[in-house]
């Protein structure tokens, strides 16, 4: 009587070896042996089965079948194995040297998902030690040539490049822009960064790296504005952008401005592009700090000589007080006027690192915490020391420059937080504007209405306003007899006036102010009460208020395009870029943090400390 296993093996020969013809052949990777025969590994988790005259291979796990003909082999079932869905787990990871599984094009696909994500060299390929490794791991691996890998990070880079534009195309919200500037100290080339960012429909923000790209010197308005418009319309962006971020330079000025007038439509714009120019937060702090810092700049400089001088040795350190006092490097003074200074400037590093958050909204942040900073320095400007408040000074000149250019919508967006709505607003600008708070006050509310206008004549539907969804339960009781009520009430000028969504907000109390609160996940769940609400927020809580997501393409890009590969051509490099942030994406559950994980480089790397607080070296 035939064995279990051998019943599950197919009757013909077409995928069976007998051993009398090749008794001295080893067993082959993609074998098993079962008596007098060998068969393909792949009966192992297929059992044959005909269908009208036809033989096929019947996945155990989950019923997928393939055609099992002479001329076809099991090399469909082979590759279906690792890929099928209901695979036990036991079968994925088999332990036995026969049980694993290679396939030449997947080790490929993973050896350039390396390569992308952890920035190794293309030439990693051509490594002997590499090669070496790769051989005693899987020596049925052919390894591919420089050229080769790099055509398939090109292949895959289009691959996500659609898989991403196809998840844009889908998103019904608008998209913000961040975008940034750069010149690679190793071939002086300039690369701008786009990067878009939104709230999906599950209510996660969300940014994705659109552009890489090489931009030509000059880079002049015209040359920015060119790059940026050729990617919003390959990405057919064009007529869902909210804002662009852009750092505070006379360039970027002129793109904004060449972009509004000549190149995009101003009816597809918010408030017809009145509110489409943001400035980068975390860039004008940078400003700020730095007038601050030009009062105390000589202080400062002989602090950091001191230390440069203190660190320059080991008998250095040892003899530190009495060097500083031969070279008077600094005073004790200049100490205790460097750490109050210090202790002044955590404002700024606090806040900057709010304002460079990617994980959160930080758009509804931005009144608060600029409000915040107006009222310090105005305090500071009153300290005893005089050296602070000389800097105080200087910094409360520069912000003042760019007080007025309070960004309309960041007003706007610390409204769409329920925990303060108008009430911020109300609180913080009468510290600040005194008699004049009431004028401004008002303006803040205004634009909150003008945009609250804007947005429903542009919105189609059962709940485009309060209104129109009465004078269609009148139109539809004309007939019934409560239609003569309905006119006794409307002659009596007894007509109930109705309220409109963002007046009903406002005037609702306000939540409880606990930092766990999550502004997200208010507003996915009111939709059906705030529905045009709901939009803008959706909107303008994807607005960042700095271009941190695109610098940190930078940050990562300074070992991307270092000496051994400033010849790659720019289209390579972006695909690289690219690539490395979709597939930490996805790696990463769709983070909005383009250099989360990072590869160190050699001169990153430490090793643990021994008992006697060396680094232990191999």
């Amino acid at each position: 009587m035939a064995s279990q296993n051998e019943e599950n093996l197919p009757a013909s020969s077409s995928n069976a070896i007998s051993l009398d013809d090749e008794s001295q052949r080893p067993l082959q990777q993609d074998e098993v042996e079962l008596g007098k025969r060998r068969y393909s590994r792949a009966w192992k988790h297929f059992k044959p089965v005909k269908d009208n005259g036809i033989s096929y291979g019947l996945c155990k796990y989950c019923d997928r079948r393939y055609k099992n003909a002479r001329n076809c082999g099991t090399k469909s079932m082979l590759d279906h194995i690792p890929k099928c869905p209901n695979r036990p787990r036991d079968v994925q990871n088999e332990g036995d040297t026969g049980g694993s599984y290679f396939d030449q094009d997947i080790s490929r696909k993973q050896l350039a998902h390396a390569i992308i994500l952890h920035e190794y060299p293309l030439s990693i390929v051509d490594h002997v030690g590499f090669r070496n490794f790769v051989a005693s791991i899987q020596p049925m691996f052919k390894m591919v040539s420089r050229n080769t890998i790099k055509n398939d990070i090109i292949k895959f880079f289009d691959n996500l490049k659609s898989q991403t534009s196809k998840l844009l195309e889908k998103v019904t919200s608008r998209i913000a822009i961040t975008t940034d500037m750069w010149t690679s100290n190793s071939n002086k080339k300039g690369f701008m960064a786009i990067t878009g960012h939104f709230i999906d429909d599950s209510w996660r923000l969300q940014s994705h790296i659109l552009r890489f790209a090489y931009v030509p010197a000059p880079h002049d308005k015209d040359a920015l504005c060119g790059a940026l418009v050729n990617c919003l319309f390959d990405w057919n962006l064009e007529r869902k952008i909210s804002t662009i971020t852009v750092d505070n330079s006379s360039t970027n000025n002129a793109m904004i401005k060449t972009l509004l007038d000549e190149k995009l439509n101003k009816k597809d714009l918010l408030l017809t592009g009145r509110v489409f120019h943001v400035r980068c937060a975390a860039h004008i702090l940078n400003l700020i700090m730095q007038e601050g810092l030009k009062v105390i700049g000589d202080s400062i400089s002989k602090v950091r000589d001191s230390v440069l001088y203190w660190i320059g040795s080991a008998g250095r350190i040892e003899r530190f007080e009495e060097a500083a006092r031969l070279v008077h490097c600094s005073s004790e003074e200049q100490w205790s006027n460097a750490e109050d200074v210090s202790d002044k400037l955590i404002l700024f590093y606090r806040i900057t690192e709010q304002f460079s958050g990617t994980q959160y909204p930080t758009s509804s942040q931005y009144f608060t915490k600029v409000c915040e900073i107006k009222l310090e320095l105005e305090a500071w400007v009153k300290e005893f020391n005089p050296l602070i408040s000389d800097m105080a000074s200087a910094m409360l000149l520069k912000f003042k420059k760019y007080w007025d250019d309070l960004h309309i919508l960041m007003g706007v967006a610390a409204i769409f937080d329920p925990r303060y709505k108008m009430r911020l607003v109300e609180f913080f600008l009468p510290l600040i504007y005194g008699e004049e708070a009431s004028t401004k006050i008002q303006e803040v509310r205004s634009n909150c209405y003008n945009l609250f206008q804007d947005y429903k004549s542009k919105l189609s539907g059962p709940h485009d306003s309060l209104a129109s969804s009465s004078s269609e339960v009148t139109s539809f009781i004309e007939g019934d007899r409560l239609s003569s009520f309905d006119r006794f009430v409307a002659s009596s000028g007894a007509i109930v006036e109705t309220r409109s969504e963002l007046d009903m907000y406002l005037e609702e109390g306000l939540l409880p102010r606990t930092p766990s609160f999550d502004n997200l996940s208010w507003w996915k769940t009111n939709g059906l009460k705030f529905p045009t609400l709901q939009k803008m927020a959706r909107d303008l809580l994807a607005i960042p208020v700095s271009i941190v997501a695109s610098e940190s393409a930078f940050s990562t890009s300074g070992r991307l395009i270092s000496p051994h590969r400033s010849r790659l051509h720019p289209t390579t490099l972006e695909a690289l870029m690219c690539a490395r942030t979709w597939l930490w994406n996805d790696l990463n559950g769709l983070s909005s943090t383009i250099d989360k994980v990072s590869c160190p480089t050699l001169l990153d790397e430490e090793e643990e400390p021994d008992s006697s607080g060396l680094s232990q070296h191999c």
